[in-house]
């Protein structure tokens, strides 16, 4: 025990001290803070909810829909969405009028093309009617 702080009586232990200081302040450095994750957290539900609602106003707008929900689900949840490409990976769509095979087939045209999302991507069923969605 003794060999081992000889050298830290001998001057040395500022040096360690200040090397150590200097590694914990790199560490903190590089590990991402709870309001950066939050601010992640927050971009990534405001994509979402921006594209929900650009794709809800225009599916309503289809001959044949009426009212309607959509829920979107982006590729990387938790990336900083303002500096990469937001990708949509899955689009589900409930509407009036969504059990009707021609209303389908528009939609899936529509949407597939304005978010370039493959057809397999997107799902779209009717709404029950005794169920009305809430605004």
């Amino acid at each position: 025990m003794e060999k081992l702080s000889k050298p830290l009586e001998n001057g040395n232990m500022k040096w360690f001290l200040l090397i150590l200081a200097a590694f914990l302040g790199v560490i903190l450095l590089l590990s991402p803070g709870k309001a950066e994750a939050e601010t992640e957290k927050n971009s990534y539900e405001e994509a979402v909810a921006n594209a929900e609602e650009k794709i809800k106003s225009l599916c309503e707008k289809v001959k044949g829909v009426g009212e309607t929900a959509v829920a979107v689900t982006l590729l990387q949840e938790g990336e900083n969405l303002s500096q990469s490409e937001t990708r949509i990976c899955g689009i589900g769509i409930v509407c009036e009028g969504g059990e009707d095979p021609e209303v389908i087939y528009r939609l899936l045209s529509l949407v597939s093309a304005a978010c370039d999302v493959s057809s397999d991507k997107i799902y779209i069923t009717g709404l029950e009617k005794d169920n009305a969605l809430m605004s």
